[in-house]
């Protein structure tokens, strides 16, 4: 409300304010407060490297006080999509600073603070640098400020550990410029060598993603397993194919991988030299196809329609027999598995907390490559490492949604821009999109837009309550969607109205008593200018009330008027009057 406004309106009608200021106009002298005014962070950074956060921060009678800055990081373990996490302090890393401490010696000084955070796992991020309130201070709505940022990685190595078969030939030919592929050779068969591998042939700290072919746990040896293991559990990916000597057959089950491989494994299943156990194994043809689950999962995305996908996977031919596999939990999911009654499960997938982890029964998917399918081939390839590695998102996914600026103040008007495109990064045309937008209370605000060629943009302008604001795009082409929704979110900044400027504004008194006729007073002018008043009865205390009443709103009083009106005409004509 323009308050300046509303006293001109009273003047115009003869209505004069008095106004009484209480208070002092300045802060920075009588009133505590921290007051983040900026914060600066590049929008896309990089997992692993030492990100620079500039903030602003503005002390108001702080003077010889220590003031704590902290950077806060979303906690979204257990949380949904389109649920805002709990803000949790960052964890420090390396040469990370994620919190400091300023000493102002004046009463208003502004001070810029400098922090560092090394994100370790990509995604996308909310973050927060607060300055921790002190004793004392009366707001504290404006001692955060929050963003949104993108982590991506700059690349994804991958170390591939297996004996000398077609199948690692294969994947070794994939072609991604994101994705660098070491490969270990381990023995050779049947034959292989049983030394343990050298622990220091490889730095496997540096690894994204790791690769478990046909190689016995005891050619990798206890050491490379751990080291493997450690890495897992700080975020890397681990994948295990399948083979007469992987999993528990290869003994896996005492290892320290056992955990962490989202099967059952069992000490007595392991093999020893060439001995095949029948029970362990599936020596027929296997069709590999989606589950209903798989569908809907990255992973198994061979084309951008549903459709398309399924006859995709129909067309690859079959593999040369599996691993028996069995889930570990519940939890894990089961992404591929045979065609026709029998569906023997062939793809396991489940999340290790921060790591991801699959397990592949089969070993024979270079069957694709040589039957023609080598586009399909490469492309499951690549999409089971970006997932392994947390960078699906990163990938040229069909469906895409973007916000900037990622913060705004309550009531903007938030652009929403989006798209829709090939395999080949080509947008696509005459395509249906449903943009849902989900506030911080839960209401959903849903549009439909026919999409043209290149980007699509909407506007969204139901902005004011503050919170996170999360956007779900849909495409959808002759009835089919292609591919997975677009998410993405924008925050609306909080403040409070009220105690914004919680300091008495003087001179936005004296206007409005001025716009409206009136005048403004001192406190100790008070008392005289009420005596005053009432003594020269300047109150006016007439009060003219106007009410206005429908007859539809009183039926019974419009029925009694309609029936004295028809009595009254009947009367006159039966006395011949009419």
């Amino acid at each position: 409300v323009d308050a300046k406004a509303q006293a001109s309106y009273f003047g115009d009608t003869g209505i004069p304010i008095y106004t009484v200021g209480f208070g002092s106009s300045s802060l920075q002298d009588t009133t505590l407060d921290l007051v983040m005014e900026s914060l600066i962070i590049d929008p896309l950074v990089f997992e692993k490297k030492n990100t620079p956060i500039t903030v602003k921060v503005r002390s108001l009678g702080a003077a010889n006080r220590d003031i704590t800055v902290r950077l806060l990081v979303e906690d979204r373990t257990g949380i949904k999509k389109g649920e805002a996490g709990k803000m949790v302090p960052a964890t420090a890393y390396g040469n990370s600073r994620v919190a400091t401490q300023i000493h102002p010696t004046q009463n208003n000084e502004l001070s810029t603070v400098e922090l560092f955070w090394t994100p370790e796992i990509p995604g996308e991020y909310k973050i927060a640098v607060e300055a921790v309130p002190l004793e004392g201070e009366i707001k504290q709505t404006n001692n955060r400020l929050e963003t949104i940022v993108t982590v991506q990685k700059g690349g994804i190595q991958v170390v591939y550990f297996d004996s000398l078969r077609p199948e690692q030939k294969f994947i070794r030919s994939m072609n991604d410029p994101k994705i660098q592929l070491d490969y270990i050779p381990v023995g050779n068969g049947f034959s292989g060598s049983k030394n343990p591998v050298n622990a220091d042939l490889k730095d496997l700290s540096r690894y994204d993603v790791f690769i478990i072919g046909d190689v016995p746990a005891d050619i990798l040896g206890p050491t490379v397993l751990r080291k493997i293991a450690d890495r897992v559990e700080q975020g890397a990916g681990l994948l295990m194919t399948g083979g007469y000597h992987s999993f528990g057959p290869g003994g896996y089950a005492n290892t320290p991988l056992e955990s962490l491989i989202p099967v059952v494994m069992r000490a007595s299943e392991k093999q020893a030299g060439n001995v095949i156990a029948k029970d362990l194994h599936y020596f027929q043809d296997l069709k590999m196809v989606p589950t209903s689950l798989g569908l809907q999962r990255y992973v198994m995305q061979l084309d951008s329609s549903r459709e398309g996908n399924r006859q995709k996977w129909n067309s690859l031919a079959p593999l040369k027999g599996a691993n028996r596999l069995r889930k570990k939990f519940e939890t894990v999911e089961i992404l591929a598995e045979s065609a026709g009654n029998e569906a023997i499960p062939l793809l396991f997938a489940s999340d290790v907390g921060n790591a991801r982890v699959m397990a592949f029964a089969g070993d024979t998917t270079f069957q694709w490559f040589l039957s023609g399918n080598r586009s399909e081939h490469e492309r499951f390839w690549r999409q089971m490492i970006l997932w392994l590695a947390h960078k699906e998102n990163e990938s040229d996914q069909s469906v895409w949604a973007r916000v900037e600026p990622r913060n705004v103040a309550p009531g903007s008007q938030v652009p929403i821009q989006f798209g829709a495109r090939d395999d080949k990064g080509k947008p696509i045309s005459d395509v249906q999109f449903t943009v849902q937008v989900k506030g911080p209370s839960g209401k959903t605000s849903k549009t439909e837009i026919q999409g043209t060629t290149g980007t699509s943009t909407t506007t969204f302008s139901q902005t004011q309550e503050p919170g996170d604001y999360w956007v779900t795009v849909r495409a959808d082409k002759n009835g089919n969607p292609l591919g997975f929704d677009a998410t993405t979110r924008f925050i609306v900044d909080p403040r409070d109205l009220e105690l914004d400027n919680p300091a008495a504004d003087y001179s936005l008194l004296e206007s409005i008593a001025s716009l409206s006729g009136g005048s403004s007073l001192p406190p100790e002018e008070l008392e005289s200018f009420l005596t005053r008043m009432n003594k020269e009865k300047l109150w006016n205390n007439d009060l003219t009330r106007y009410r206005r009443v429908s007859l539809w709103d009183n039926w019974y009083f419009l029925l009694c008027f309609i029936l004295l009106l028809s009595a009254e005409w009947f009367f006159r004509k039966h006395k011949g009057l009419v």
